[in-house]
């Protein structure tokens, strides 16, 4: 019986240690279940990090389809895990996973919030800079428009101003035109004209450009029968007394071939015209050198001879003339502010004409005939 007794207390050692060898078995599959669920958890936190941050980007990249699915995929992967809850022991390990995993997904969310309310802003940034462009835009088309109309009204004062020029050449026209001189020239003749007066009488250029007439000033030197010698107070012009150097006299020079056609024509007017009379020009000889001067002449214009300034400019000071800018630019020359000009009288022989020089003295010597850089001062007679 000791034996049999003995034998059924092994037999109920044996099954007590293979019932204990099961059970820990079958913990130790618990246990490594929990191990294994804490990795898929570690790994599915970094997964989800990845997720997050990819999600991040696909929302600056405005990717919606691709970031809908990533939203998924994360929502899939932070989901209850499927755990047997036959353990309880480490459920409380799981379920502070699973808070851990929401924590972070509400940080996340509220950092997501974040960049998205930077983004409205900057957006609303881009937004004022736009409008900001589109007013500066405005600005500059509403310049523009000023700007045209400044240029039309530029344009219209330009004209307005070659409106002005055009009346006030107009003006100067008509004061010194012919007809202009011709009304001064009557109402001088109701005056009582004495020796020594100035008259205006016909047109003539006068500045350096030549492109423009003045009024023709002269000087009163003998009044008779009612008749006026008139001496050109200015040396006008710049004229050869003859175009070959040759014995030339006032009868046959060239110079007064010009005076009484190309200076007639162009410095008076018809009616001027004929106020002019005609005078006997006597053929005055150079009494120094007994030089003759040929035939006497009857002219409109002509020049004064040695005798008729001696006559009519019995003074040096008298003598003296001053030249037009008009007469220096075509060449005559001049001396303290006077020039030579000449006279009908031949010098010592015919080639050459007597003048008067800047001091106002008599040269009986002369000049030769086609000498080009001395000065012309006309006389002639009209009636008053």
């Amino acid at each position: 019986m000791v034996f049999k007794r003995n034998k059924d207390n092994s037999k109920k050692t044996s099954d007590s240690g293979t019932n204990n060898n099961a059970q820990s078995k079958t913990e130790q599959v618990k246990i490594d279940e929990v191990i294994v669920t804490r990795d898929n958890y570690k790994q599915r936190l970094l997964e989800m990090d990845e997720l997050r941050l990819k999600q991040v980007r696909l929302i600056e990249d405005n990717d919606v389809r691709k970031t809908k699915s990533v939203i998924q995929l994360i929502d899939t992967i932070s989901g209850e895990p499927r755990i047997s809850n036959s353990y309880d022991g480490r459920q409380g390990d799981i379920d502070q996973v699973s808070e851990q995993i929401l924590l972070y997904e509400k940080g996340f969310d509220a950092f997501l919030t974040e960049i998205m309310r930077d983004k409205e802003q900057k957006q609303k940034k881009i937004t004022d800079l736009q409008s900001n462009i589109e007013e500066t835009i405005r600005k500059i088309e509403d310049y523009r428009q000023q700007k045209d109309r400044f240029e039309t009204c530029i344009k219209s004062i330009n004209t307005e101003l070659k409106k002005c020029e055009s009346i006030e050449k107009e003006i100067r026209q008509d004061l010194s035109s012919q007809t202009y001189s011709q009304k001064k020239l009557d109402m001088d003749k109701h005056l009582i004209i004495q020796v020594g007066d100035v008259i205006q009488f016909g047109v003539y250029p006068q500045d350096e450009s030549g492109t423009e007439t003045d009024p023709i000033e002269w000087v009163v030197i003998e009044i008779k029968d009612d008749k006026a010698l008139l001496l050109c107070k200015y040396a006008i012009d710049c004229q050869k007394f003859n175009n070959e150097a040759k014995s030339a006299t006032w009868e046959r020079c060239s110079l007064r071939k010009w005076l009484n056609n190309t200076f007639f024509k162009n410095a008076f007017s018809v009616k001027e015209r004929s106020r002019v009379q005609m005078t006997l020009v006597n053929s005055d000889n150079n009494q120094n050198y007994k030089t003759a001067a040929g035939n006497s002449t009857r002219d409109k214009v002509f020049l004064l001879s040695i005798k008729e300034v001696k006559q009519y400019l019995k003074k040096t000071e008298y003598r003296k003339c001053k030249e037009t800018d008009y007469c220096y630019e075509m060449g005559a020359y001049k001396k303290d502010d006077n020039c030579y000009w000449l006279l009908r009288t031949p010098g010592y022989d015919s080639s050459y004409i007597a003048f008067v020089d800047s001091d106002g003295y008599i040269n009986y010597n002369g000049i030769s005939v086609n000498h080009n850089r001395y000065a012309i001062r006309p006389a002639l007679c009209i009636e008053i």
